[in-house]
């Protein structure tokens, strides 16, 4: 079956096929790229972002609360999806409990790549839709990567390049998730790093009328509805540029 690995008849397999393969993943999915999407440039058409960033808090802050919210959903779903395959054990279904966390933990972390990735992207473009196709789009050409390599010989050495793989597609539900699994899915995580200077730079704009909103941070005064200086400016074209390399990676 497309995108399983290991035997239908075994457990590993059935939850793969049924769950972990696809149902589990694309939930994830959902919640992470359509939150990453709607948390800075949703929020920026919206013309909400502009109030937000006036508050006396550090954009940083800002960042990390957003990245944090969308953690806890994740969470939350993963939490749900592995209680319902633990109590699955008393049907017969014999999977090892820490297979079933580690990979739960995994498919967290894939998903907050991805969502963190959308979340950049709308920085940078403040479009909603642009950013969700991105993300989406990205996540849709690693499943197909991950799934089609282990089929076509000639791509299967790209299977490396696919999140899914070091998430789910290497049957870590029934072999068990490795350290280099994880470390690829942490490694993803600097993202939020490249997104704090992103949030820095990136130009905010106001809501009605294009006005923009007199803030204050730091002891540092600005106006949110336009590039303080050339040298923000200019930074953020030195972001996108920095996106940019990190998408092609």
């Amino acid at each position: 079956m497309f995108g399983v690995t290991g035997p239908l008849t075994s457990p590993g397999g059935w939850l793969n096929g049924n769950i972990y393969g696809k149902f589990f993943p694309l939930i994830m999915l959902l919640l992470t790229i359509g939150y990453g999407a709607a948390a800075l440039a949703g929020q920026d058409e919206d013309g909400m972002l502009a109030l937000v960033a006036a508050l006396p808090a550090r954009r940083r802050t800002i960042l990390h609360q957003k990245a944090a919210a969308m953690a806890v959903q994740a969470l939350l779903v993963a939490a749900s999806v592995t209680i319902c395959v633990v109590i699955g054990r008393g049907f017969l279904l014999s999977i090892s409990p820490a297979n079933t966390f580690a990979v739960s933990v995994a498919l967290v972390l894939m998903g907050l790549d991805f969502g963190l990735l959308t979340m950049a992207v709308g920085a940078v473009t403040s479009r909603r839709g642009t950013a969700l196709g991105i993300g989406a789009g990205l996540a849709a050409a690693s499943y197909l990567l991950s799934s089609l390599a282990s089929t076509i010989s000639g791509i299967r050495p790209g299977r490396y390049l696919s999140l899914f793989y070091w998430a789910v597609s290497n049957d870590q539900i029934s072999a068990g998730v490795s350290t280099a699994d994880l470390g690829v899915l942490i490694a993803g995580e600097s993202t939020r790093s490249s997104l704090d200077e992103l949030l820095a730079a990136v130009d905010v704009e106001g809501g009605a009328g294009d006005r923009g909103v007199r803030h204050e941070v730091d002891r540092q005064f600005g106006d949110v509805g336009r590039a303080d200086d050339a040298a923000d400016r200019q930074r953020g074209a030195e972001l996108l540029a920095a996106l940019a390399d990190l998408v092609a990676e």
